[in-house]
């Protein structure tokens, strides 16, 4: 009688408190695909920073190459982004273009890159050079400017 009296009360309380269920809840995800075509003859070890919204940017690996050289990348961000951002550089950070925006729609976001070579995002690579040339062309207008005007002032003594 009181196993089945516990066996009743068990019962009850079943019915009434309703079991909380367990979910394992599925952690929301960005896939981002990027295929990238450097150019050819580039051998240069080039990776992805890729960064989803205002979150932080992390570096990926290339993890496949087919039959024409094209480099890809299949990513999973964790988050929901509207937009993921990513640069084409090496580990040093040499990039080859700039800062570039995917749009993701249900998830996922897919973009085919063309190489555009090293350092096209900071310019033609022979700016320090240029800098170098007008800096004593700079330099040398300078010098001469002042001597003219030492020339021209009369010495009081």
């Amino acid at each position: 009688m009181r196993s089945v009296l516990i066996g009743l009360v068990l019962t009850v309380i079943c019915l009434i408190l309703p079991m909380a269920e367990v979910h394992a809840e599925e952690a929301e995800t960005t896939q981002v695909i990027i295929h990238y075509n450097p150019l050819e003859g580039d051998t240069t070890n080039w990776s992805l920073w890729v960064w989803g919204g205002d979150a932080e940017g992390a570096r990926y690996p290339f993890t496949s190459v087919d039959e024409n050289g094209v480099k890809t990348a299949e990513i999973k961000l964790l988050g929901q982004f509207s937009t993921v951002g990513f640069i084409v550089s090496t580990e040093d950070w040499v990039k080859d273009g700039g800062d570039q925006m995917i749009n993701i729609v249900n998830g996922v976001g897919e973009v085919v890159v063309n190489g555009h070579g090293l350092d096209t995002a900071e310019g033609s690579g022979n700016a320090p050079k240029l800098w170098l040339i007008v800096g004593i062309l700079l330099v040398i207008i300078y010098i001469t400017v002042m001597e003219q005007l030492r020339r021209r002032r009369p010495v009081t003594v």
